[in-house]
Parts: C-alpha cells; structure tokens; sequence
C-alpha cells in the first residue's frame, strides 16, 4: 500500500509532470485570489498539487485555458518551498545532541531554512527567465551581484544557476558546523564563531530578492512584481513551524 501511495505522491514529480494530470477544482481558483491562505488536509489530499499547480513551469506545462491567461497576467509569481518529514527528523536530531547549545540549535535549523528558502527563490527566477523569454545576461548579472552581496555568499560568476550552486555549498557547510559542534559537546557559551549567514532573516532576504528582480526587470516584459511563498507540508510539517523558522532541511 505505501508503494502505491508513493506512486502517486505529487512530491515525486515535476510541477510539469503535476499539470499533466491536473484537472482544475474550486480551490486551486481560490489561491489565485491573492490573499493569505492556509491549505489543511491529510496526506494525499492534494495539497502538494496545488502549491506545484502555482508554478511557472506548471503555468507553462499546463494545457488548459486558464493557464493561458496566467501566463499573460496573474497577481503573484508562485515560489514553491518544499518541506517534508526529513526536515522534521533533522530538528528533532538537532535539539537531541544539542540540549547545551539551545541558542545554536535555534540559529543553526533557522540558517538552514533560510538557504532553503533561498534556493526556490532563485530556482524560481530561473524558470521565469527560461519559460517567458527574458533571458538577458546583463540583467541576470547584475541580479546575481546583488543576491551575492546580500545573501553573503562566496565570490562566484553572476549566474543564477551558480548562485543555486552556491547555496547547496552553504546548507552542506551548516550541517558540517552542527556535526562539529555537536561533537565538542560545546555549550552556547563555548561557540562564538560561526558564520555571520547564519544571522540572515529570511523575511528581509526574501523581500531583498523580489524587489531587486522588480527593479532589474522593470521592462515591458515584467508583468507581475508581487511574488508569493508557498510552503508545503501539511500534515507532514506544521507551516506555523516552518515560518519560524524551526526546521533543518
């Protein structure tokens, strides 16, 4: 039974391969209302396919007429945050071997989150790029300086796909820090030096992110300015805890 569940789990697919199948319901019209929503439901209930409906590469894949008028306008670019039961296991492994460190535990899952979070940003930017024709390698550069600087991340080549490079370098730098500090068997009052990343908010880098795409793309060809975070994981992960920021990913 659990083979079959997996099979049809739309965490295994593409947001592509999602729209393939997906057949237009009240509530998916709902969240194209702009407003701010809590999807609740129990696994398998469809809550994946609906944020991964939200997508640019689902607008673009999908074969239907509404799709067609999302593409010309719709209110928000849909960034979609994957969460699942792994990120709450690694919190859960955090807080057991670091009950002297708690101040750290808290930082450490909250920098990891926010690499998370940042990584679907710049995933997202790519598919806009990509599937609306807006590729510019001046205005890619110059976006990519940007998110460098304020994102702290190492010197590289202004290149989104770089940029995603970079910040996987960053989540596997995190967990090394954890796994050193728990090995030390350090207390909050032994550490004092850890990377300043670790003190971004993710809030401030978000809002940073869409606003310094808006001004790079404040052409014709940039339509809609309002981007939209969509976290999903339901009853796998509580959104109220993902948004404080206390999960490892």
């Amino acid at each position: 039974m659990s083979h079959l569940y997996e099979s049809f789990n739309a965490r295994n697919y593409t947001p592509k391969q999602v729209s393939e199948t997906f057949i237009r319901n009240r509530d998916y019209d709902d969240l194209w209302r702009n407003e701010h929503t809590v999807v609740l439901g129990p696994r398998g209930s469809g809550k994946t396919t609906l944020f991964k409906m939200l997508t640019v590469q689902a607008i673009y894949s999908w074969k239907d007429q509404m799709a067609a008028g999302l593409r010309k306008e719709r209110p928000f670019t849909a960034i979609y945050v994957p969460t699942d039961m792994h990120w709450h296991h690694q919190l859960k492994h955090i807080q057991e071997h670091l009950k002297e460190a708690p101040r750290f535990s808290a930082v450490a899952s909250r920098a990891a989150v926010t690499t998370s979070i940042l990584m679907a940003i710049v995933k997202t930017f790519l598919d806009r790029l990509y599937y609306e024709g807006l590729q510019n390698a001046e205005n890619e550069a110059n976006i990519c300086r940007g998110l460098i600087k304020e994102w702290l991340l190492p010197p590289t080549l202004p290149c989104l796909t770089l940029v995603v490079l970079a910040l996987k370098a960053r989540i596997s730098e995190i967990r090394r820090t954890i796994n050193q500090i728990v090995f030390q068997h350090h207390t909050d009052a032994q550490i004092t030096n850890i990377p300043n990343y670790f003190h971004l908010d993710y809030f401030a880098t978000m809002d940073f992110a869409c606003s310094f795409w808006t001004v790079e793309r404040s052409c014709s060809l940039f339509q809609f300015k309002d981007f939209s975070v969509a976290a999903a994981g339901g009853a796998d992960f509580g959104c109220e805890e993902f948004l404080e920021g206390n999960a490892f990913g």
